[in-house]
Formats: structure tokens, C-alpha cells, sequence
């Protein structure tokens, strides 16, 4: 949870950030494990952002690309969102062998200029390998309109 309050940008207008980020990860048994998670940003102020500070949404991981970047499945890259952005999201992972997994994820967000609710869903392949998971994603998100890929290796420090 962040407050930032009367950050000053152009002609001393004051800027506010409220920023809210939560995520919960619970294994009803030894081979499955549910991860929801919850993020909350909302700028308010002259309504002309600096790019520091505007909020973005994409990605798998959460300030991958910038600090104030919020992950939503089946957008593969960050791009730009409005002043008050929320998501959710809900992985649920059951490994199927010693070192393997499949993961099913979901996000559902609203963006304070979108006329449509965004929602996004993928399935995914792990591999835990000697040298670090090795990881592939198919998705899809309305925002997007088609399907995507993504894929990793190693962990996320």
C-alpha cells in the first residue's frame, strides 16, 4: 500500500497516487496451489501525467518494466492505462509430474476510460529445471483481441 501525495508537475499542479497491491498464494494440497492476487493504482491531480508516474498494465510480472506497471494475462507487453486502474487475478498451478506443471490463469480489470470491463485468460507449461523453471503461456484478453505467447527462464528476483 502507497500513498503519494503533492508530487508537483507542470505550473506546481499537485499530483496524488494512491497505489494498492496484494497477492495471496494457498496450496490446498501438496500438488496445487491457488495464487489470487489484487492491484489498485488511481492518479488524481491536473489529469496531465508524467510518464514516471502513469499507470501501465501488462505483463506477467508486476514492475517488470517500470515501478507502476500492473501484470494482466494476455497483454504481453506494457502499455499505457488511464488514471485509476483495477485488477484482479487468479492462477491456479497443479503439478502434474516431479518437475512439471500446468497453470491456468485468469485477470479481470477496469480502467477508468474503458466503456467494457478487460479480461484476460491463458494456460501455461512449467518445467523446473536444475538451472531454473523454464516457462510457456498461450493467452488471450479482449483488450488484445487475439492470442498470444510468452514464455521465461529462471527465477524473478
Amino acid at each position: 500500500f502507497l500513498l503519494l501525495s503533492f508530487f508537483q508537475y507542470k505550473d506546481n499542479n499537485p499530483i496524488s497516487v494512491f497505489d494498492a497491491r496484494w497477492q495471496g498464494c494457498f496450496s490446498p494440497s501438496s500438488k496445487f496451489t491457488v495464487t489470487p492476487s489484487f492491484y489498485g493504482r488511481v492518479l488524481s491531480g491536473s489529469g496531465n501525467y508524467p510518464f514516471a508516474i502513469i499507470n501501465m498494465v501488462g505483463g506477467t510480472i508486476p514492475g517488470r518494466y517500470m515501478p507502476q506497471q500492473i501484470p494482466f494475462t494476455g497483454i504481453n507487453r506494457a502499455e499505457l492505462s488511464q488514471a485509476a486502474l483495477l485488477v484482479a487475478g487468479l492462477n491456479l498451478r497443479q503439478r502434474i509430474l516431479k518437475n512439471q506443471y500446468i497453470s491456468v490463469m485468469g485477470s479481470y480489470g477496469r480502467d477508468s476510460s474503458e466503456s467494457v470491463d478487460m479480461a484476460g485468460v491463458g494456460i501455461g507449461y512449467m518445467y523446473k529445471s536444475f538451472l531454473g523453471p523454464v516457462e510457456i503461456q498461450l493467452n488471450w484478453s479482449n483488450p488484445t483481441k487475439k492470442v498470444g505467447w510468452d514464455g521465461g527462464f529462471g527465477f524473478v528476483f
